[in-house]
Protein backbone atom coordinates (compact mmCIF):
# COMPACT_ATOMS: atom_id res chain seq x y z
CA UNK A 1 0.00 0.00 0.00
CA UNK A 2 1.60 3.14 -0.81
CA UNK A 3 0.09 7.31 -0.26
CA UNK A 4 1.63 9.42 -2.31
CA UNK A 5 1.54 13.55 -2.48
CA UNK A 6 3.23 16.02 -4.58
CA UNK A 7 3.34 19.72 -3.94
CA UNK A 8 5.70 21.28 -6.90
CA UNK A 9 8.35 18.50 -6.20
CA UNK A 10 7.74 17.19 -3.11
CA UNK A 11 6.77 13.65 -3.18
CA UNK A 12 6.19 10.94 -0.14
CA UNK A 13 5.88 7.43 -0.38
CA UNK A 14 5.15 4.41 1.68
CA UNK A 15 5.83 1.66 1.60
CA UNK A 16 6.26 -1.45 3.85
CA UNK A 17 9.06 -4.12 4.58
CA UNK A 18 8.04 -6.29 7.43
CA UNK A 19 5.50 -7.83 8.84
CA UNK A 20 4.07 -4.64 10.93
CA UNK A 21 2.53 -2.85 8.14
CA UNK A 22 -0.43 -0.73 9.42
CA UNK A 23 -1.74 2.38 7.28
CA UNK A 24 0.53 4.21 5.32
CA UNK A 25 -1.15 7.87 6.39
CA UNK A 26 -1.19 6.71 9.85
CA UNK A 27 3.35 6.23 9.45
CA UNK A 28 3.21 9.67 8.03
CA UNK A 29 0.66 11.50 10.33
CA UNK A 30 2.86 9.63 13.43
CA UNK A 31 5.69 11.49 11.95
CA UNK A 32 4.80 14.64 11.67
CA UNK A 33 2.39 15.21 14.85
CA UNK A 34 4.12 13.66 17.10
CA UNK A 35 7.19 14.54 18.91
CA UNK A 36 10.75 13.29 18.74
CA UNK A 37 10.61 9.22 19.39
CA UNK A 38 13.82 8.70 18.23
CA UNK A 39 15.35 5.63 20.40
CA UNK A 40 19.15 5.98 20.33
CA UNK A 41 19.39 2.79 22.25
CA UNK A 42 17.50 1.07 19.88
CA UNK A 43 18.63 -2.24 18.48
CA UNK A 44 17.78 -3.80 14.96
CA UNK A 45 17.99 -7.51 14.69
CA UNK A 46 18.95 -9.45 11.46
CA UNK A 47 15.47 -9.73 9.74
CA UNK A 48 14.84 -6.62 10.43
CA UNK A 49 18.01 -5.52 8.66
CA UNK A 50 17.74 -7.92 5.29
CA UNK A 51 13.88 -6.59 5.09
CA UNK A 52 14.71 -3.11 5.12
CA UNK A 53 17.76 -3.81 2.51
CA UNK A 54 15.46 -5.95 0.08
CA UNK A 55 13.10 -2.87 0.15
CA UNK A 56 15.22 0.08 -0.10
CA UNK A 57 16.67 -2.13 -3.16
CA UNK A 58 12.95 -2.56 -4.68
CA UNK A 59 12.37 0.98 -4.34
CA UNK A 60 15.51 2.40 -6.30
CA UNK A 61 15.19 -0.44 -8.78
CA UNK A 62 11.29 0.84 -8.93
CA UNK A 63 11.61 4.67 -8.24
CA UNK A 64 15.25 6.16 -8.73
CA UNK A 65 15.42 8.86 -11.52
CA UNK A 66 16.84 6.42 -14.17
CA UNK A 67 16.13 2.87 -14.21
CA UNK A 68 19.96 1.58 -15.20
CA UNK A 69 21.81 3.54 -12.56
CA UNK A 70 18.70 2.24 -10.25
CA UNK A 71 19.28 -1.32 -11.02
CA UNK A 72 22.96 -0.88 -10.19
CA UNK A 73 22.61 0.50 -6.99
CA UNK A 74 20.23 -1.90 -5.77
CA UNK A 75 22.46 -4.80 -7.01
CA UNK A 76 25.33 -3.22 -5.23
CA UNK A 77 23.28 -2.60 -1.98
CA UNK A 78 22.32 -6.10 -1.86
CA UNK A 79 25.50 -7.43 -2.64
CA UNK A 80 27.16 -5.62 0.33
CA UNK A 81 24.76 -6.88 2.81
CA UNK A 82 25.32 -10.62 1.30
CA UNK A 83 29.04 -9.76 1.90
CA UNK A 84 28.71 -8.70 5.89
CA UNK A 85 28.80 -5.55 6.02
CA UNK A 86 26.22 -4.19 7.81
CA UNK A 87 26.36 -7.76 10.00
CA UNK A 88 28.10 -5.61 13.13
CA UNK A 89 25.61 -2.74 13.50
CA UNK A 90 23.24 -3.47 15.50
CA UNK A 91 22.55 0.25 16.16
CA UNK A 92 19.69 1.65 13.94
CA UNK A 93 20.86 5.12 13.70
CA UNK A 94 24.18 3.49 12.15
CA UNK A 95 22.69 1.43 9.97
CA UNK A 96 20.97 4.59 8.55
CA UNK A 97 23.88 6.14 8.06
CA UNK A 98 26.03 3.24 6.70
CA UNK A 99 23.41 2.54 4.03
CA UNK A 100 23.75 6.28 3.03
CA UNK A 101 27.33 6.27 2.48
CA UNK A 102 27.17 3.01 0.61
CA UNK A 103 24.24 4.37 -1.36
CA UNK A 104 26.18 7.64 -2.22
CA UNK A 105 29.12 5.98 -2.96
CA UNK A 106 27.73 4.02 -5.59
CA UNK A 107 25.26 6.65 -7.15
CA UNK A 108 27.66 9.98 -6.13
CA UNK A 109 24.15 11.56 -5.62
CA UNK A 110 23.81 13.52 -2.59
CA UNK A 111 20.21 14.04 -2.48
CA UNK A 112 20.20 9.98 -1.08
CA UNK A 113 19.69 9.75 2.48
CA UNK A 114 18.35 7.53 4.76
CA UNK A 115 16.92 8.15 7.97
CA UNK A 116 15.79 6.78 11.53
CA UNK A 117 13.60 7.91 13.58
CA UNK A 118 11.06 10.82 13.81
CA UNK A 119 10.37 13.26 11.29
CA UNK A 120 11.16 16.64 12.96
CA UNK A 121 14.22 15.30 14.40
CA UNK A 122 16.37 13.81 11.57
CA UNK A 123 15.10 15.67 8.09
CA UNK A 124 16.16 19.35 7.65
CA UNK A 125 13.04 20.56 6.28
CA UNK A 126 11.17 19.91 9.84
CA UNK A 127 14.13 20.17 12.14
CA UNK A 128 13.58 22.38 15.23
CA UNK A 129 17.08 22.49 16.69
CA UNK A 130 18.24 25.66 18.31
CA UNK A 131 20.10 26.94 15.74
CA UNK A 132 17.63 27.43 12.79
CA UNK A 133 15.16 28.66 15.85
CA UNK A 134 12.33 30.86 14.38
CA UNK A 135 13.76 30.78 11.22
CA UNK A 136 12.57 27.26 11.00
CA UNK A 137 9.50 28.43 9.64
CA UNK A 138 10.59 30.79 7.22
CA UNK A 139 13.67 29.75 6.48
CA UNK A 140 15.21 33.29 6.80
CA UNK A 141 18.27 33.70 9.09
CA UNK A 142 19.14 37.37 8.20
CA UNK A 143 17.66 40.88 6.35
CA UNK A 144 19.72 43.81 6.78
CA UNK A 145 20.85 47.03 4.74
CA UNK A 146 24.82 46.80 4.89
CA UNK A 147 27.08 50.04 4.58
CA UNK A 148 27.21 51.30 1.04
CA UNK A 149 23.64 50.39 0.17
CA UNK A 150 23.54 47.02 0.18
CA UNK A 151 21.29 44.61 0.54
CA UNK A 152 21.75 41.31 2.22
CA UNK A 153 19.29 38.09 2.73
CA UNK A 154 20.61 35.10 4.28
CA UNK A 155 18.46 31.94 3.78
CA UNK A 156 19.06 28.58 5.41
CA UNK A 157 16.14 26.64 4.28
CA UNK A 158 13.81 27.21 1.35
CA UNK A 159 10.40 25.90 3.74
CA UNK A 160 7.34 25.04 1.54
CA UNK A 161 5.60 27.53 3.37
CA UNK A 162 3.39 31.02 3.16
CA UNK A 163 5.82 32.36 5.66
CA UNK A 164 8.54 32.03 3.72
CA UNK A 165 6.64 33.70 1.11
CA UNK A 166 5.60 36.24 3.53
CA UNK A 167 9.24 36.99 4.42
CA UNK A 168 10.24 37.57 1.11
CA UNK A 169 7.87 40.03 0.36
CA UNK A 170 9.04 41.68 3.89
CA UNK A 171 12.55 41.48 3.01
CA UNK A 172 12.40 43.22 -0.87
CA UNK A 173 10.36 45.78 0.61
CA UNK A 174 12.99 46.50 3.65
CA UNK A 175 15.42 46.49 0.78
CA UNK A 176 13.60 47.44 -2.60
CA UNK A 177 15.99 51.05 -2.37
CA UNK A 178 18.98 49.18 -1.82
CA UNK A 179 22.40 49.78 -4.86
CA UNK A 180 22.73 46.09 -4.83
CA UNK A 181 21.25 42.78 -3.46
CA UNK A 182 23.30 40.09 -1.84
CA UNK A 183 21.78 36.74 -1.24
CA UNK A 184 23.70 34.37 1.18
CA UNK A 185 22.96 30.51 0.39
CA UNK A 186 26.23 29.20 1.60
CA UNK A 187 24.29 27.38 4.76
CA UNK A 188 21.08 26.44 2.51
CA UNK A 189 20.66 22.52 1.65
CA UNK A 190 17.70 23.31 -0.47
CA UNK A 191 14.23 22.65 -0.01
CA UNK A 192 10.87 23.41 -2.00
CA UNK A 193 11.49 24.47 -5.46
CA UNK A 194 8.00 26.75 -5.56
CA UNK A 195 9.48 28.76 -2.76
CA UNK A 196 13.01 29.20 -5.06
CA UNK A 197 11.08 30.18 -7.61
CA UNK A 198 8.90 33.07 -5.94
CA UNK A 199 12.16 34.55 -4.66
CA UNK A 200 13.30 34.55 -8.36
CA UNK A 201 10.50 36.08 -9.61
CA UNK A 202 11.01 39.29 -7.86
CA UNK A 203 14.08 39.22 -10.47
CA UNK A 204 12.43 39.29 -13.78
CA UNK A 205 11.67 41.94 -15.79
CA UNK A 206 7.93 40.98 -16.88
CA UNK A 207 5.42 40.26 -14.85
CA UNK A 208 3.96 37.93 -17.57
CA UNK A 209 4.02 34.37 -15.89
CA UNK A 210 7.41 32.53 -16.97
CA UNK A 211 8.44 28.71 -17.52
CA UNK A 212 11.15 28.53 -15.34
CA UNK A 213 11.25 24.52 -15.10
CA UNK A 214 9.63 21.49 -16.30
CA UNK A 215 9.65 18.28 -14.29
CA UNK A 216 9.97 14.95 -15.38
CA UNK A 217 9.57 12.28 -13.26
CA UNK A 218 10.62 8.05 -13.92
CA UNK A 219 6.92 7.47 -13.01
CA UNK A 220 4.45 10.14 -13.60
CA UNK A 221 3.18 13.32 -15.59
CA UNK A 222 5.57 16.01 -16.02
CA UNK A 223 4.83 19.06 -14.03
CA UNK A 224 6.26 22.48 -14.56
CA UNK A 225 7.49 25.36 -12.06
CA UNK A 226 6.60 28.69 -13.39
CA UNK A 227 7.00 32.10 -12.29
CA UNK A 228 4.52 34.14 -9.73
CA UNK A 229 2.98 37.05 -9.21
CA UNK A 230 5.12 38.86 -6.60
CA UNK A 231 4.38 42.78 -5.33
CA UNK A 232 7.16 44.18 -6.14
CA UNK A 233 10.24 44.28 -8.75
CA UNK A 234 14.35 44.16 -7.86
CA UNK A 235 15.30 44.81 -11.70
CA UNK A 236 18.13 46.49 -13.22
CA UNK A 237 20.46 46.25 -10.07
CA UNK A 238 23.61 44.61 -9.51
CA UNK A 239 22.47 41.20 -7.64
CA UNK A 240 24.94 38.89 -5.86
CA UNK A 241 24.16 35.07 -4.89
CA UNK A 242 26.80 33.61 -2.24
CA UNK A 243 27.37 30.09 -2.36
CA UNK A 244 29.26 27.25 -1.31
CA UNK A 245 29.55 23.05 -1.23
CA UNK A 246 26.91 22.89 1.15
CA UNK A 247 24.37 24.79 -1.15
CA UNK A 248 22.27 22.26 -2.31
CA UNK A 249 19.49 21.29 -4.24
CA UNK A 250 16.29 24.47 -4.36
CA UNK A 251 19.13 27.04 -3.15
CA UNK A 252 21.14 25.46 -5.87
CA UNK A 253 18.19 26.41 -8.64
CA UNK A 254 17.84 29.31 -7.49
CA UNK A 255 21.58 30.20 -8.18
CA UNK A 256 21.49 28.23 -11.24
CA UNK A 257 18.53 30.08 -13.18
CA UNK A 258 19.43 33.42 -12.17
CA UNK A 259 23.38 33.26 -13.67
CA UNK A 260 21.66 31.44 -16.77
CA UNK A 261 19.25 34.12 -17.48
CA UNK A 262 21.93 36.50 -16.57
CA UNK A 263 19.60 38.01 -13.30
CA UNK A 264 22.79 37.69 -10.87
CA UNK A 265 26.35 36.37 -10.11
CA UNK A 266 27.55 33.96 -8.53
CA UNK A 267 29.95 34.14 -5.87
CA UNK A 268 31.88 31.31 -3.48
CA UNK A 269 32.68 27.81 -4.35
CA UNK A 270 31.15 24.86 -6.74
CA UNK A 271 27.80 23.93 -5.01
CA UNK A 272 27.03 20.57 -3.71
CA UNK A 273 25.55 18.92 -7.25
CA UNK A 274 22.13 18.15 -6.22
CA UNK A 275 19.68 18.71 -9.18
CA UNK A 276 17.57 15.29 -9.29
CA UNK A 277 13.93 15.70 -8.21
CA UNK A 278 13.95 14.45 -4.44
CA UNK A 279 11.21 11.55 -3.56
CA UNK A 280 10.39 11.16 0.90
CA UNK A 281 10.09 6.95 0.40
CA UNK A 282 8.82 5.61 4.23
CA UNK A 283 9.90 2.07 4.38
CA UNK A 284 8.50 1.17 7.31
CA UNK A 285 7.29 2.68 10.63
CA UNK A 286 10.88 3.21 11.65
CA UNK A 287 12.88 3.82 8.74
CA UNK A 288 12.59 6.39 5.37
CA UNK A 289 14.39 7.71 3.19
CA UNK A 290 15.04 10.49 -0.10
CA UNK A 291 15.68 9.33 -2.83
CA UNK A 292 15.84 10.51 -6.29
CA UNK A 293 13.02 9.94 -8.78
CA UNK A 294 13.30 12.73 -11.34
CA UNK A 295 15.06 15.60 -13.15
CA UNK A 296 14.28 18.79 -14.51
CA UNK A 297 15.33 20.71 -17.47
CA UNK A 298 15.09 24.97 -18.22
CA UNK A 299 13.73 26.18 -21.46
CA UNK A 300 16.61 27.92 -23.39
CA UNK A 301 19.32 26.53 -21.93
CA UNK A 302 20.75 23.17 -21.77
CA UNK A 303 21.52 20.63 -18.81
CA UNK A 304 21.84 20.70 -15.17
CA UNK A 305 23.88 21.16 -12.31
CA UNK A 306 23.97 17.18 -11.35
CA UNK A 307 27.20 16.09 -9.98
CA UNK A 308 29.10 19.08 -10.94
CA UNK A 309 27.51 21.46 -8.78
CA UNK A 310 26.84 25.73 -10.19
CA UNK A 311 29.77 27.39 -11.27
CA UNK A 312 30.60 30.54 -9.73
CA UNK A 313 31.50 33.64 -11.84
CA UNK A 314 33.58 34.67 -8.86
CA UNK A 315 35.40 32.17 -7.32
CA UNK A 316 36.26 32.47 -3.40
CA UNK A 317 36.17 29.88 -0.87
CA UNK A 318 33.16 30.29 1.58
CA UNK A 319 34.41 32.30 3.95
CA UNK A 320 35.87 35.11 1.94
CA UNK A 321 32.42 34.84 -0.38
CA UNK A 322 30.43 38.00 1.05
CA UNK A 323 34.10 40.20 1.07
CA UNK A 324 34.45 39.04 -2.37
CA UNK A 325 30.77 39.86 -3.39
CA UNK A 326 31.53 43.56 -1.74
CA UNK A 327 34.55 43.96 -3.53
CA UNK A 328 33.20 42.81 -6.84
CA UNK A 329 30.50 45.53 -6.66
CA UNK A 330 32.70 48.09 -5.59
CA UNK A 331 35.18 47.85 -7.97
CA UNK A 332 32.31 48.31 -10.88
CA UNK A 333 30.34 50.81 -9.39
CA UNK A 334 33.21 53.36 -8.58
CA UNK A 335 33.93 54.31 -11.99
CA UNK A 336 29.86 55.04 -12.67
CA UNK A 337 29.68 57.24 -9.45
CA UNK A 338 29.81 61.21 -10.64
CA UNK A 339 29.95 61.65 -6.54
CA UNK A 340 33.38 62.03 -5.13
CA UNK A 341 32.24 61.87 -1.47
CA UNK A 342 30.09 58.65 -2.20
CA UNK A 343 33.07 57.12 -4.09
CA UNK A 344 35.14 57.45 -1.40
CA UNK A 345 32.63 55.94 1.01
CA UNK A 346 32.27 52.32 -0.99
CA UNK A 347 36.00 52.38 -1.51
CA UNK A 348 36.01 52.66 2.54
CA UNK A 349 33.11 49.99 2.48
CA UNK A 350 35.55 47.68 0.56
CA UNK A 351 38.82 48.60 2.22
CA UNK A 352 36.65 47.85 5.94
CA UNK A 353 35.53 44.60 4.64
CA UNK A 354 39.21 43.57 3.24
CA UNK A 355 41.05 44.41 6.29
CA UNK A 356 38.02 42.87 8.65
CA UNK A 357 36.57 39.93 7.37
CA UNK A 358 32.68 39.33 7.27
CA UNK A 359 32.58 39.73 10.96
CA UNK A 360 34.02 43.69 10.77
CA UNK A 361 31.14 44.16 7.88
CA UNK A 362 27.81 43.68 9.60
CA UNK A 363 29.65 46.22 13.02
CA UNK A 364 30.88 48.56 10.58
CA UNK A 365 29.79 52.70 9.44
CA UNK A 366 31.29 54.10 7.65
CA UNK A 367 31.90 58.35 8.40
CA UNK A 368 29.33 60.36 6.75
CA UNK A 369 30.52 61.74 2.74
CA UNK A 370 30.06 64.84 4.23
CA UNK A 371 29.46 67.27 7.68
CA UNK A 372 26.07 69.27 6.95
CA UNK A 373 25.99 72.70 7.74
CA UNK A 374 23.86 73.62 11.38
CA UNK A 375 21.26 75.50 10.31
CA UNK A 376 20.31 78.20 12.67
Amino acid sequence: MRWLAMPILAVAVVTGCGENNSSPSSHLRERIEQPDRTDVTARIDEPHKRALVQAIAAEFERNYVYPEPGNRIAESLRSSYQRGDYGDITSPLLLAAALTEDLRKTSADPHIVVYYGNTTATNPLFRTDARLGSERVTGFERVDRLSGNLGYIKIVLFTESQLFERAVDAAMLLLKDTDALIIDLRQSPGGSASSAAYLISYFLGSTQPRLLRTVYLRNGPPGEIWSRAVPGRYVNKPVYVLVSRNTGSAAEMLAFDMKAQHLARVVGEWTSGGAHVPMTVYVDKDFWMQMPVGYTSSPGYKGDWEEAGVAPDVPASAQAALVAAISHYVDRAVPLTTDAAWRRTLQRVKDHALQGGEAAIFSYSPPPPYVPVPRH
